[in-house]
Protein backbone atom coordinates (compact mmCIF):
# COMPACT_ATOMS: atom_id res chain seq x y z
CA UNK A 1 0.00 0.00 0.00
CA UNK A 2 1.40 3.30 -0.77
CA UNK A 3 0.20 6.16 1.25
CA UNK A 4 3.46 8.61 0.79
CA UNK A 5 3.56 10.84 -2.60
CA UNK A 6 5.36 13.10 -3.53
CA UNK A 7 3.65 16.35 -4.88
CA UNK A 8 6.48 18.33 -6.77
CA UNK A 9 6.97 15.55 -8.90
CA UNK A 10 3.61 14.84 -9.47
CA UNK A 11 3.11 18.87 -10.20
CA UNK A 12 5.95 18.28 -12.88
CA UNK A 13 3.76 14.73 -14.41
CA UNK A 14 0.66 16.25 -14.76
CA UNK A 15 1.71 19.97 -15.61
CA UNK A 16 1.84 20.08 -19.32
CA UNK A 17 5.68 21.13 -21.04
CA UNK A 18 4.63 24.43 -22.24
CA UNK A 19 3.41 25.59 -18.92
CA UNK A 20 6.22 24.20 -16.58
CA UNK A 21 7.74 27.59 -16.22
CA UNK A 22 9.68 27.88 -12.74
CA UNK A 23 6.46 30.62 -11.98
CA UNK A 24 3.52 28.45 -12.92
CA UNK A 25 5.53 25.18 -10.93
CA UNK A 26 6.25 27.58 -7.51
CA UNK A 27 2.90 28.76 -7.57
CA UNK A 28 1.78 25.24 -7.77
CA UNK A 29 3.69 23.77 -5.07
CA UNK A 30 2.38 26.91 -2.85
CA UNK A 31 -1.22 25.61 -3.63
CA UNK A 32 -0.17 21.99 -2.80
CA UNK A 33 1.67 22.96 0.35
CA UNK A 34 -2.08 22.18 2.43
CA UNK A 35 -2.55 18.85 0.84
CA UNK A 36 1.50 18.22 1.59
CA UNK A 37 0.98 18.91 5.19
CA UNK A 38 -1.86 16.73 5.59
CA UNK A 39 -0.06 14.31 4.15
CA UNK A 40 2.80 14.52 6.77
CA UNK A 41 0.35 14.33 9.59
CA UNK A 42 -1.01 11.45 8.40
CA UNK A 43 2.47 9.47 8.09
CA UNK A 44 3.26 10.59 11.51
CA UNK A 45 -0.14 9.47 12.73
CA UNK A 46 0.13 6.18 11.01
CA UNK A 47 3.34 5.55 12.61
CA UNK A 48 2.10 5.91 16.01
CA UNK A 49 -0.79 4.19 15.27
CA UNK A 50 1.72 1.12 14.01
CA UNK A 51 3.57 1.07 17.54
CA UNK A 52 0.21 1.50 19.56
CA UNK A 53 -0.97 -1.66 17.14
CA UNK A 54 1.99 -3.70 19.13
CA UNK A 55 0.60 -2.77 23.30
CA UNK A 56 -1.30 -4.87 24.71
CA UNK A 57 -1.89 -5.41 28.84
CA UNK A 58 0.30 -7.77 29.21
CA UNK A 59 2.78 -7.20 32.25
CA UNK A 60 5.93 -7.70 30.13
CA UNK A 61 5.07 -5.51 27.17
CA UNK A 62 3.49 -2.83 29.40
CA UNK A 63 6.93 -2.36 31.51
CA UNK A 64 9.20 -1.93 27.95
CA UNK A 65 6.23 0.49 26.89
CA UNK A 66 6.46 2.66 30.31
CA UNK A 67 10.35 2.37 30.10
CA UNK A 68 11.02 3.26 26.31
CA UNK A 69 8.46 6.54 27.18
CA UNK A 70 9.94 7.43 30.54
CA UNK A 71 13.03 5.88 32.18
CA UNK A 72 14.73 4.95 28.79
CA UNK A 73 18.00 4.96 30.39
CA UNK A 74 17.88 3.02 33.62
CA UNK A 75 14.86 1.50 32.70
CA UNK A 76 13.48 0.75 36.35
CA UNK A 77 9.53 0.94 36.33
CA UNK A 78 8.24 -1.98 37.17
CA UNK A 79 4.86 -3.76 37.74
CA UNK A 80 3.96 -5.83 40.62
CA UNK A 81 0.82 -7.87 39.71
CA UNK A 82 1.33 -10.50 42.15
CA UNK A 83 -1.04 -9.13 45.22
CA UNK A 84 -3.63 -11.78 47.03
CA UNK A 85 -5.74 -13.12 44.32
CA UNK A 86 -8.53 -15.28 45.12
CA UNK A 87 -10.42 -17.60 43.96
CA UNK A 88 -12.83 -16.57 40.78
CA UNK A 89 -15.58 -19.33 41.43
CA UNK A 90 -18.66 -17.58 39.98
CA UNK A 91 -20.97 -20.79 40.88
CA UNK A 92 -21.40 -22.74 43.76
CA UNK A 93 -23.55 -25.19 45.02
CA UNK A 94 -26.12 -25.00 48.15
CA UNK A 95 -23.42 -26.05 50.65
CA UNK A 96 -21.74 -23.21 49.74
CA UNK A 97 -23.76 -20.51 50.32
CA UNK A 98 -23.20 -17.36 52.18
CA UNK A 99 -26.28 -15.04 52.40
CA UNK A 100 -28.81 -14.66 50.35
CA UNK A 101 -28.07 -16.65 46.94
CA UNK A 102 -29.47 -15.98 44.08
CA UNK A 103 -31.43 -19.24 42.43
CA UNK A 104 -30.82 -20.28 38.70
CA UNK A 105 -33.54 -22.38 38.75
CA UNK A 106 -37.21 -21.52 40.79
CA UNK A 107 -38.58 -24.00 43.03
CA UNK A 108 -41.45 -25.40 40.91
CA UNK A 109 -38.98 -26.02 38.23
CA UNK A 110 -37.03 -30.00 38.23
CA UNK A 111 -33.72 -30.25 38.86
CA UNK A 112 -31.97 -32.63 36.59
CA UNK A 113 -28.89 -32.53 38.62
CA UNK A 114 -28.37 -33.82 42.93
CA UNK A 115 -28.23 -30.68 44.30
CA UNK A 116 -29.31 -27.16 43.10
CA UNK A 117 -26.80 -24.39 41.57
CA UNK A 118 -26.97 -20.77 43.02
CA UNK A 119 -25.46 -17.28 42.17
CA UNK A 120 -22.87 -15.76 44.95
CA UNK A 121 -23.92 -12.27 46.06
CA UNK A 122 -22.69 -9.26 44.81
CA UNK A 123 -21.00 -8.71 48.34
CA UNK A 124 -19.00 -11.40 47.15
CA UNK A 125 -17.67 -9.90 44.09
CA UNK A 126 -16.79 -6.36 45.53
CA UNK A 127 -14.49 -8.47 47.68
CA UNK A 128 -12.17 -9.63 45.18
CA UNK A 129 -8.72 -8.03 44.37
CA UNK A 130 -7.65 -7.53 41.05
CA UNK A 131 -5.54 -4.94 41.61
CA UNK A 132 -1.90 -3.96 40.29
CA UNK A 133 0.91 -2.31 41.29
CA UNK A 134 3.10 0.31 38.88
CA UNK A 135 6.65 1.18 40.60
CA UNK A 136 7.89 4.38 39.51
CA UNK A 137 10.69 6.31 40.20
CA UNK A 138 11.14 9.33 42.59
CA UNK A 139 12.67 11.12 39.77
CA UNK A 140 10.12 11.09 37.56
CA UNK A 141 7.95 14.14 37.16
CA UNK A 142 4.25 14.47 38.51
CA UNK A 143 3.30 15.40 35.14
CA UNK A 144 5.20 12.40 33.77
CA UNK A 145 3.35 10.23 36.38
CA UNK A 146 -0.13 11.37 34.88
CA UNK A 147 0.97 10.73 31.70
CA UNK A 148 1.58 7.42 32.55
CA UNK A 149 -1.14 7.36 34.92
CA UNK A 150 -3.45 7.32 31.31
CA UNK A 151 -1.17 5.21 29.34
CA UNK A 152 -1.40 2.59 31.77
CA UNK A 153 -5.57 3.27 31.99
CA UNK A 154 -5.72 2.71 28.21
CA UNK A 155 -4.03 -0.49 27.99
CA UNK A 156 -4.78 -2.38 31.42
CA UNK A 157 -7.95 -4.99 31.47
CA UNK A 158 -11.45 -3.59 32.11
CA UNK A 159 -11.94 -5.11 35.30
CA UNK A 160 -8.46 -4.41 37.31
CA UNK A 161 -7.36 -1.27 39.10
CA UNK A 162 -4.17 -0.02 39.86
CA UNK A 163 -1.96 2.48 41.97
CA UNK A 164 1.34 4.59 40.99
CA UNK A 165 3.78 4.25 43.69
CA UNK A 166 6.92 5.86 44.06
CA UNK A 167 10.23 4.87 45.25
CA UNK A 168 13.36 5.84 45.75
CA UNK A 169 15.88 3.33 43.79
Amino acid sequence: MIIQFILNKLIQWLLPIILRRPVTVAWLQCLCKPMRDVNDEFLIFLEAMKLRAYESAQVMVLEDILNKEFDAVSKLIYIDDTGQQTSKRYLFTRDETTSNPLYVRTSAETVPFTSRIFLRPWSFFESISREFKVFIPAYISEENETIIYNRVDNLKIATTTFRIIRYTP
